[in-house]
């Protein structure tokens, strides 16, 4: 009797915790449609990646929008920009949905904005609600689809959160309904020397391998230590867009020594997708080439696996076996085989990787660079790897151009330059300002005068001036018409 009792009692807890670890799919797909998309989770954007899915709306607006699960609206959004209008729904297993891009809202959660709209005499609204205030049910009508704030064409931004971090995770982990059978695509693999005696061939730079079928036609000799990059996309079925990759995998002689997953992030770490991808590459050629391996200022903690943080150490004489595979969230997966061969050579180009004799700056520490005329300061960590700092001064046809390095390297916190002005000033204080300087001409930076210097937080190196503004602003009417919708 009593080992029947135990046996009752340990399959009560034995089903009690299949039925909590199998509960199968919470979440419903938000809208009635075929699931289509054209974006992905962790897909690659400028300085960000992207934190939902995509689902395309036939190029239209106007589908119904519906509640992915039991919850509560906890927050409501309006704004020319970001998302347009949105909603949050808050869930009971700990996570929250955003919909985003919207047309419109139902009657009753459109009207409860429009009282906010004219009651703060503001069109932006950015509201958090308690749960009784509109609660909603699997399924229910919540809103319609649309094209509003930063939208490139109407379609849905869906989004899961976990509730107490915001942070957001992948959608395509839940089970919705998409059909994808179409592997990763590999495009380009990219070998990079890590140090000074490094060489990759003849050179001491990088060297961009174009894969064909899933092959590369190159006899790679390499010594020293190196990094792998990968140019690459995944596909879906039924849509041309290029998506991100899910999981990178790098091995050397049958060892795993890279691993990243792209399964969530924190949205303070998604700038360090600019230390994930290879910005010199994206700024000098439009191509997005994947590090596998970590730079030393990189805090991104999508990896897995990191051994000697994915550095390829190859010596006079050895043969490094390599395996590269590429997976999507489906579990389609492209694998790329080639061979690093050690070998020292004593000749090489020298290129822009040569160092000279500039400032270093580390990336772990504040930096400061002073000249006559110019000061600026790196925060702490603002780099992803020790630098090299270059500066220049020329004459531009608008007045002296300060050089500070070159604008592609990244900088992941912004930097404070200050640029002095002469004792003696032609204009008004207020008529100054600093500019960036591009092949696109001159760029206004907020700048402020503090103590004889013009000042400003710049994101990113690159050329600045001068230059002075004594131009009012000049006011042109919209193209409005009579019932037209222009809230963006």
């Amino acid at each position: 009797m009593r080992r029947f009792v135990l046996f009752f009692f340990a399959w009560i807890f034995f089903l009690k915790i299949f039925s909590q670890a199998a509960p199968g799919p919470y979440f419903q797909a938000p809208v009635e449609i075929q699931m289509l998309l054209s974006g992905n989770f962790g897909e690659l954007r400028s300085n960000h990646f992207h934190s939902g899915i995509d689902i395309k709306t036939q190029g239209v607006e106007g589908f119904k929008i519906l509640a992915a699960a039991d919850g509560f609206v906890s927050r409501i959004s309006v704004s020319a920009f970001g998302y347009g209008n949105s909603l949050y729904i808050e869930h009971p297993n700990g996570e929250t949905t955003v919909y985003g891009h919207l047309q419109s809202f139902t009657s009753e959660i459109g009207a409860f904005v429009e009282e906010i709209q004219y009651k703060k005499q503001k069109f932006r609204v950015n509201a958090y609600l308690p749960p009784n205030r509109f609660p909603v049910k699997k399924g229910d009508l919540i809103a319609l689809s649309g094209n509003s704030g930063s939208s490139g064409g109407p379609h849905l931004h869906f989004e899961i959160r976990k509730t107490d971090s915001q942070k957001p995770v992948n959608p395509l982990l839940y089970g919705f309904n998409i059909v994808d059978t179409r592997p990763p695509r590999i495009h380009k693999l990219v070998i990079y020397p890590l140090c000074k005696k490094t060489r990759v061939g003849m050179y001491a730079a990088p060297l961009y391998i174009p894969v064909q079928n899933g092959k590369i036609q190159y006899f790679t000799e390499v010594y020293g230590n190196v990094g792998i990059g990968v140019s690459a996309n995944d596909y879906l079925n039924g849509t041309h867009n290029k998506c991100g990759i899910y999981e990178f995998e790098l091995r050397k002689n049958d060892s795993l020594i890279f691993r990243s997953v792209m399964d969530g992030f924190m949205f303070n770490q998604t700038r360090y997708l600019n230390a994930f991808t290879d910005y010199r590459a994206k700024q000098r050629s439009h191509i997005w080439v994947h590090r596998l391996y970590k730079l030393p200022g990189n805090q991104l903690d999508i990896y897995k696996v990191l051994q000697n943080n994915g550095v390829v150490q190859v010596s006079e004489g050895d043969t490094a076996k390599m395996e590269l595979v590429l997976t999507d969230v489906h579990g389609n997966s492209t694998a790329l085989n080639f061979s690093l061969v050690g070998r020292a050579t004593s000749t090489y180009s020298p290129t822009d990787y040569t160092i000279g004799k500039e400032q270093l700056m580390a990336f772990n520490r504040t930096n400061y660079f002073f000249s006559d005329s110019v000061s600026l300061v790196v925060p702490e960590n603002a780099l992803y790897e020790d630098l090299h700092f270059s500066f220049n001064k020329t004459n531009h046809s608008k007045g002296r151009v300060y050089e500070l390095h070159t604008n592609d390297v990244p900088l992941h916190n912004k930097a404070l330059l200050k640029i002095r002005l002469p004792d003696t000033l032609v204009l008004p204080q207020r008529n100054y300002y600093i500019a960036r300087v591009s092949r696109y001409g001159l760029s206004y930076v907020a700048s402020q005068f503090v103590n004889g210097y013009l000042q400003c937080k710049i994101g990113s190196f690159g050329s600045f001036t001068v230059a002075t503004d004594t131009l009012p602003p000049k006011l042109r009417t919209y193209k409005f018409k009579r019932g037209s919708v222009v809230t963006n």
